[in-house]
Formats: C-alpha cells, sequence, structure tokens
C-alpha cells in the first residue's frame, strides 16, 4: 500500500526512521523541519496527528516536552 506524504511529514519520518528505537528532540525535528523558524506546539502536533493517521499500524511515541520515538514493530 502506497502513502502520500507531504515534504514535512516524510522528513519527519526520516528523522525518526533514522534513529528508530531512539528518541528525536523537539529542537531537532524543528531544527531539521523549519530551519530556525519559530514553529508551535500545535504545529508540531498536527504534522505528528497527519503522520499517525496516515501511517496506521506504525508507533510514534510522544516524550511529553522531550521528543518523539518511533519504535521497531
Amino acid at each position: 500500500m502506497h502513502v502520500k506524504l507531504t515534504k514535512q511529514e516524510l522528513s519527519l519520518v526520516e528523522i525518526l526512521v533514522q534513529n528508530i528505537g531512539q528518541i528525536v528532540t523537539l529542537e531537532t525535528i524543528e531544527f531539521i523541519l523549519w530551519h530556525d523558524k519559530a514553529v508551535t506546539d500545535g504545529s508540531r502536533r498536527q504534522l505528528l496527528f497527519r503522520l499517525k493517521s496516515k501511517m496506521q499500524g506504525v508507533t510514534i511515541e510522544v516524550i511529553k516536552g522531550v521528543g518523539y520515538k518511533l519504535h521497531k514493530q
């Protein structure tokens, strides 16, 4: 099955896959995806929500205030 992802969703998946099983900090994600632009918590949460809804069965853990972690299946 093919899933159509936006550029930001794809970038987030790539970051998480490269660091599978490890916490990726919010700062790292913001720097890579938004390049020093100010980003709100809502924008970040919305991106993660869209990604999770498109990639059902993939477990992305939210570490509150720290970052995200992709778990091996």
